[in-house]
């Protein structure tokens, strides 16, 4: 059998995440320097994984609707319609009104619904703990902040360089913010609902569930970041592709730091730019 050297190595399909040594003595040291192996029997696998992964998604979807169905029966009971409308012009008004007025809530209630069926489904899973497989483990605030800037770093290189040269249109991507309100709700859920949920979705879970399997850590990250960049299907091939980066980017960043706190964090500092530059600049506050 083959044994890694590394406390977060991840090189063997029956890695187990419960038998590292103690994540809470991890600081600013490599990851090579920490030398644990694992070999208890890895029960997730990629099917299970991504069966859970379509389950959550199904299950958000189902209870996002029904929240918005919800909003649109109490508006339309209290009277929300044109005086003289009919039943099914008055519901139809409502129903867009509601969809724009109540898209902040509705967003932020699919992260928050999210976070909590990840936490949930990852509660008890065969060998795994939560903490193991999310990779939640307390590292110090020099560790984090070394690794969210190589985060930020690499994105920039990568991502924001190319844009001196191609015009990715970004003031079009974020046009979707000026719908989300009011302001702070919207800042809210750029800054640290959707980088929590993202994260803990895809480089948590799905890395988590994959990285271990087979297809190893590298396979992991390209999966990982293309569903996600799926899930932005609304924007342009360009804008995609840019998302696309982002995902390597924090994958990596998840694989080599061991810990999902960088890519969360690095996530929310360059979606609080994006915000800031929307807000303060073409968008207006």
């Amino acid at each position: 059998m083959r044994h890694c050297t590394g406390q977060w190595k991840l090189c063997e399909s029956n890695y187990d995440y419960n038998h590292m040594s103690d994540p809470t003595t991890l600081h600013d040291q490599s990851p090579a320097d920490t030398g644990s192996t694992a070999q208890k029997t890895f029960r997730w696998g990629p099917g299970m994984t991504i069966a859970w992964l379509v389950a959550i998604g199904i299950l958000t979807t189902v209870l996002v609707i029904g929240l918005g169905v919800a909003i649109v029966f109490i508006e339309f009971a209290v009277g929300d319609g044109r005086p003289g409308d009919t039943g099914v012009e008055a519901m139809t008004l409502v129903f867009q009104r509601s969809m724009e007025n109540n898209l902040g809530v509705l967003t932020a209630a699919q992260a928050l619904i999210l976070i909590g069926l990840v936490l949930l489904v990852t509660r008890s899973r065969g060998t795994l703990t939560r903490t193991g497989m999310l990779a939640l483990q307390r590292i110090s605030a020099g560790y984090l902040v070394k690794w969210t800037l190589v985060a930020i770093g690499a994105v920039f290189i990568l991502s924001e360089v190319p844009q001196i040269f191609i015009d990715i249109g970004q003031e079009t991507a974020l046009e979707w913010l000026g719908i989300l309100q009011p302001v702070w709700l919207g800042m809210f859920i750029l800054v640290v609902l959707a980088p929590l949920s993202e994260e803990l979705l895809f480089r948590g879970f799905v890395y988590g569930g994959l990285a271990p399997s087979p297809i190893g850590p590298i396979g992991a990250i390209i999966v990982t970041s293309l569903v996600w960049t799926v899930i932005h299907v609304q924007y342009d091939w360009l804008v995609m592709t840019q998302i696309f980066i982002y995902g390597v980017v924090f994958g990596v960043v998840r694989w080599q730091s061991g810990s999902l706190w960088p890519s969360v964090a690095a996530h929310a500092v360059i979606n609080l730019l994006a915000g800031l530059i929307y807000y303060g600049g073409y968008g207006g506050a």
